[in-house]
């Protein structure tokens, strides 16, 4: 069975002397969604609006412990104290398995440490609570897909490296090679198109590449290309949102279309899986 391992900024929480309770221990809680429904006069229910995410938080239980010395026990929690109280940036929180299957990480902030009571054998248990203002844990590693090459469009991409994903991602980077007149970008759900796409009303020609960034919004254009973003159709909150798949569905899919492509057209995804917890 494989084991949990947590660290904070590299330091290794669960070690000999510092651990959790249990390597399930930890207790999480989904972000909070932002956004209120509409209620029209003389009307039945609300009208449903989109939602987002609030910040998120997690408490982590844990003990120190040495079997020499309760004044060591007492220097392993100032020690860990040193690692998460920051009062001037973020601190890197990973858990992963040691046998590599699973690996997430979050930027967070220690606001609260439960005070640590000694259980008489030199340990001291306590907690520590931590703000996600981020909202999600994600993959530590940017993972990158891309179709193969070729002049036939519509080309699908499949992303089952993030088929892991319970939160939406909307932070995918991604990139058109040409030549394609008018490429459009869209996402699936199971082989049906969900109506969320982004399209650029243009030319990228051979050697020149687009690139719209979901996550800062920023569109560039790369071997000559001037981009023009009043050519940049979109729906939705941001230029695609790819939604988490339940376990009946396959692996999330963006399709690539247009006209005119060429034997170096392709679609590249550049992002991180999201969890919620």
């Amino acid at each position: 069975m494989a084991r949990e391992l947590w660290y904070a900024d590299g330091y290794l929480l669960t070690n000999t002397n510092i651990r959790d309770i249990s390597y399930e221990s930890s207790i999480f809680d989904t972000p909070a969604k932002r956004g209120d429904n509409s209620t029209i006069a003389q009307s039945h229910g609300e009208l449903w609006r989109p939602k987002v995410y609030e910040a998120g938080n997690f408490t982590l239980n844990m003990w120190t412990f040495d079997r020499t010395s309760q004044a060591v026990a007492v220097d392993l929690y100032r020690d860990l104290m040193r690692v998460v109280h920051r009062n001037l940036e973020l601190v890197t929180f990973e858990r992963k398995w040691d046998n590599d299957t699973r690996w997430y990480r979050c930027k967070g902030e220690v606001l609260q440490t439960v005070s640590p009571s000694y259980n008489s054998n030199r340990g001291y248990r306590f907690g520590i609570e931590v703000h996600v203002p981020g909202a999600f844990w994600e993959s530590p590693s940017l993972v990158t897909h891309s179709t193969l090459t070729s002049a036939a469009l519509p080309q699908s991409l499949d992303l089952v490296n993030h088929a892991d994903s319970n939160a939406p991602m909307d932070h995918f980077r991604f990139a058109v090679t040409g030549p394609v007149t008018n490429p459009r970008v869209e996402l699936y759900k199971s082989g049906v198109a969900t109506g969320q796409y982004w399209q650029y009303n243009g030319t990228v020609a051979t050697g020149q590449t687009l690139t719209v960034d979901s996550a800062t919004w920023a569109v560039t254009g790369a071997g000559g290309l001037t981009v023009n973003e009043a050519l940049l159709d979109y729906t939705g909150a941001r230029y695609l949102t790819v939604q988490p798949r339940h376990h009946t569905e396959t692996a999330p899919q963006v399709r690539l279309s247009g006209a005119s492509g060429g034997s170096g057209t392709k679609l590249t995804v550049t992002g991180r899986s999201k969890i919620l917890a």
